[in-house]
C-alpha cells in the first residue's frame, strides 16, 4: 500500500511514519511538508486525491 503522509510539522510526520511503518503489509510512505509538495507528490506519483 502507498501511503502520502502530508503535515506541515516535523514532529507529526515522524511519529506518523513510525506508526505506519509498524502495519503488515508494509507501507511504501512518501512525505509532504506543505501544500507544493502535496500537489507535487500527487502529480509525480499519479495518486488520487478525494
Amino acid at each position: 500500500m502507498k501511503t502520502l503522509l502530508a503535515d506541515d510539522h516535523p514532529l507529526m510526520r515522524e511519529e506518523g511514519r513510525q506508526v505506519l511503518s509498524q502495519l503488515e503489509p508494509p507501507v511504501e510512505i512518501v512525505d509532504a511538508h506543505d501544500y507544493p509538495s502535496l500537489f507535487a507528490q500527487t502529480v509525480l506519483r499519479r495518486t488520487h486525491v478525494p
